[in-house]
This record gives C-alpha cells, structure tokens and sequence, in this order.
C-alpha cells in the first residue's frame, strides 16, 4: 500500500481528511475533526505514518524502553543463525567488501589490489560517495526488492507533489495579503528545505534501479575474470 492508497482508503470508509502541521482527520457522521499527532503522539504525524507504511513488509518493531529502565530477556538461538539482508542490501554490501570499502572484524584494513579486480570495479572506486549515499537510503527505508524500491519513489514523489501544493497555497495566501508573514516565510523555508531531501532521495531511488543492475554484471565479469586461472592451469595439466 502506497501514501496515497493509504488516505484513499480513509476517505472511501467515510472519513474527511485534512492535511496542515497536523493531520485532521473527521469520523463519519461526527462534526468535528480530529488532530491526529496532537492527541495520538509523534507515530500519527505524516512522517510516522509514511515510515510505517514504507516498513509494512517487516514486521512492526517495539517501542523503544525508557531511559533508566532496563530489562533483561533470555534469546533463543544464536547470532549466526539470524536473518541476513538480501536483495539490494546483500548486493551493495558484497559490492562494497570487494572494492575494500569494509574489512574483516578484528582486522586492519588493506589497501585494495586493484590489478584483481574488473576494470568495472576499479572505475566504481571512484564513486564511493554516491555508493555511500545510496547505501544509506537502503538502509533507512529497509529497502530489499524492485518492489520496496518502486513504492518507496513513489511515496517520496506523493510527498513532493503534497509539499508543491502547500507552497502554492501559502504563495496564494501571501498575494491576498500583500505580503509573507513570518509564519508563511518560515513554512516556505521549512518546505523548501524538505523537497531538496526529498527529490535527492528521488534521484537516489533511480540510480539504484540502475546501478543494481551494472553491478550483478560486473560482479559476474569478476567472478568469470577470478576463474580464468583456473581454466588454464586445468589445461596446462591436460596437455
């Protein structure tokens, strides 16, 4: 379910929504609405309700506990038999362990040699900060499959477009009065600051679309390119 699926429900069961610093949402055949973050805290603000549905492939974590309380729980299992990330996660971490961007725990880091590597790989060395970046938002929209990609672009997209119609509002509400008030000078700003974040994040969600896929290639060159002295020590032995 996207953002915009999500509020299109909402108004197909009736409910009236609002959209401003808070979402007002009315029941149906009530008069009055409801601030949803003022009486349901921070996890009902627009932000925690797009990070929820970004995250509904994975199950809902707890709360975080208190500060000053601790409690102490048995685990079962071990730490090796966890769950690992797959998909996108897996693949820009392997990526990255071959170009030595990371390095074994326990262990300090060596200079990588470039001569074993692809001359593919060697040119993606280069790229470490927008490799970096799109790590980054992998990890924080807990992003796995083309699936997860593509709702995540389109939920930032739905939130660029929301973000445009609340300045246009507040430019309109400026030319009636002849002049921006501090209170609309300074949503301005805020929104100005929150669409560069957002249509970045755009940006990044399209290169890793095709990065991911320059990169299974690459990987397979490499993999070909570490096993062609094997090959021919097999047929120095045959002859």
């Amino acid at each position: 379910m996207t953002e915009r699926q999500f509020f299109d429900n909402l108004r197909k069961m009736g409910y009236a929504v609002k959209f401003g610093k808070d979402i007002s949402v009315r029941p149906p055949g009530k008069e009055r609405f409801v601030r949803l973050a003022r009486n349901f805290g921070e996890t009902y603000t627009l932000e925690g309700i797009r990070q929820r549905i970004l995250r509904q492939q994975h199950p809902e974590r707890p709360l975080p506990e208190l500060p000053g309380k601790v409690k102490r729980r048995k685990m079962r299992g071990s730490f090796q038999n966890a769950k690992k990330v797959t998909g996108f996660r897996a693949l820009y971490f392997h990526y990255c362990y071959l170009l030595g961007f990371f390095q074994k725990k326990g262990t300090e880091k060596q200079p990588q040699n470039r001569k074993k590597l692809h001359f593919l790989l060697r040119e993606d060395l280069l790229k470490l900060d927008s490799l970096t970046a799109e790590i980054r938002l992998l990890a924080r929209y807990r992003i796995d499959t083309s699936e997860q990609l593509f709702s995540c672009r389109e939920s930032l997209e739905e939130r660029v477009d929301r973000l445009l119609t609340e300045r246009a509002g507040l430019n309109r509400a400026a030319r009636k009065v002849g002049a921006d008030s501090t209170e609309i000078r300074q949503r301005k700003q805020e929104i100005g600051k929150e669409l560069a974040v957002l249509r970045k994040e755009v940006k990044l969600c399209g290169n890793i679309a095709a990065r991911s896929q320059q990169m299974k290639e690459n990987l397979q060159m490499q993999k070909e390119k570490q096993s062609e002295p094997v090959k021919k020590e097999r047929s120095v032995r045959e002859k």
